[in-house]
């Protein structure tokens, strides 16, 4: 159900959340949504300028303005919402290390992005366990 509902919440909403802020978006965004039900979902994208995300919360029907996470990929990056957390991951322009950033989305405090040990020649993606 989290699915269809972030889902339906993407294709009505995409265009209008993008453009408000004249965000040109290079890649497909990244929608997160918690498991077991949709009370906030995250829109995650990559545009010119860096990873933007804004959030939605479902008991109030509104979404946060843009917010910038900083950093660059050239891929799309991956996010995914955990215990009102939202966890971004990328492939970074330096060497394609693995970069991750969270955001505590009451109050949009991040943790920076971080390195992981390792490579990838390709945009990482993120899974809930």
């Amino acid at each position: 159900m989290a699915i269809t509902f972030a889902s339906s919440i993407l294709s009505l909403l995409y265009p209008k959340v993008l453009t408000k802020r004249n965000l040109e978006v290079l890649y497909e965004p990244w929608l997160a949504s918690p498991y077991g039900g949709p009370e906030t979902i995250a829109l995650v994208v990559r545009g010119y300028t860096g990873i933007f995300y804004r959030s939605y919360d479902a008991s109030s029907g509104t979404w946060s303005g843009w917010i910038a996470l900083g950093g660059m990929t050239p891929d799309a990056p991956s996010a995914e919402v955990c215990n009102g957390r939202l966890y971004v991951a990328v492939r970074g322009t330096n060497g394609d290390q693995i970069w991750v950033n969270s955001v505590d989305l009451s109050t949009s405090e991040q943790s920076g992005w971080e390195p992981l040990d390792g490579n990838t020649p390709s945009a990482p993606a993120m899974a809930r366990g």
